[in-house]
Formats: C-alpha cells, structure tokens, sequence
C-alpha cells in the first residue's frame, strides 16, 4: 500500500514537471511565431538618422545607442558583414549616422535590430543585404518546437493513464 502510494505522489509529481514543461514550450512557439511576423514584412522598418552616443562591440555583436535611450544592434550574419569594413574604427560618439531597424525591441534591454547602417555615403550594410540575413537568420523549422511540446504532452497523458491505473487498483 505504502508502495502505490509512493508510486502515486511520484507521479503526480512527474505529471506536474511534463504539464509545465509542455505549456513552457506552447509559450516558447507563439513567442518565435509573433517574433517571425513582426520582422518579416519589410514595411515595418524604420530608416532615421540618429547621433551615436555610445557604440560598443564584443565578439558577436555591435551595439549602439543614441542620445535619446535608443538602442540598436547588430548580430549574426550581420555582425560578419559589418566587421569585414571599417565601420569600427570610422564611427564615433557623436557622428551621425543613418540606420534602418526592425520594428520592436527585445531582450533586456529592448534594443532594435539594425539591417542597414550608413554614415555620410559611405554604407557599412545596405538594406538588401541586412534585411535578406537578418530573416535567414532566423528562419528555424518549427519542427523542433513542436517536438518540445508533443514529448512531454503525450508524457503527460501517459502518466495521467497510468495515475487512474493504480488509485482503481488501490481502491479494490
């Protein structure tokens, strides 16, 4: 008896983990789905001269700021076109510069992606170029996603099963 109901509480409890990770991963794929929707419509970016008030690069991003709290970046496939120029070493804090960046800010500091960047005609990522990576980028099979809910949904059912199996069984 001690035994079942062990068994129960240890189920109950595996079926608790597999609920919350199942509604993690439904959460995780409307997330990427709204992500996908709101960068893929080249109409909803914005072009604006801005003046760098800070600038600071790392290993695989650069990010910018202007005088007015606006935070950029750029990163992945871009981050690689614009250090193949002279971009570092060209733009300082109070140059102005024109930028292109997506529509919505994210991560811990809100910043916006930026998919085109110039400086008085000289153009260290064109638009076409920016914009065509920034989407490939990101462009991830749902597949995995779903995997990540499908697992431990039908692991949540399973266990739920096997929870009516043995309180039918204790309660002969």
């Amino acid at each position: 008896m001690k035994k079942r109901k062990f068994l129960l509480i240890l189920l109950y409890f595996l079926t608790f983990i597999s609920f919350i990770i199942t509604i993690i991963g439904i959460l995780a794929v409307v997330t990427y789905s709204s992500f996908r929707q709101d960068y893929s419509n080249p109409e909803d970016y914005t072009t604006q001269s801005i003046i760098i008030g800070s600038i600071f690069s790392d290993d695989e991003s650069v990010s910018i700021s202007d005088d007015l709290e606006g935070a950029y970046y750029i990163y992945g496939s871009n981050y690689d076109v614009v250090m193949n120029t002279n971009m570092m070493n060209e733009l300082n804090i109070g140059d102005s510069i024109n930028i292109t960046y997506g529509p919505k800010g994210f991560g811990d500091s809100f910043e916006h992606p930026i998919v085109m960047i110039e400086k008085s005609g000289t153009v260290y990522l064109d638009y076409d170029t920016g914009f065509t990576n920034w989407v490939n980028d990101h462009k991830v099979s749902l597949f995995p996603a779903i995997l990540v809910i499908a697992i431990p949904a039908v692991f949540t059912g399973l266990l739920i099963m096997n929870i009516r199996i043995i309180k039918k069984r204790t309660n002969q």
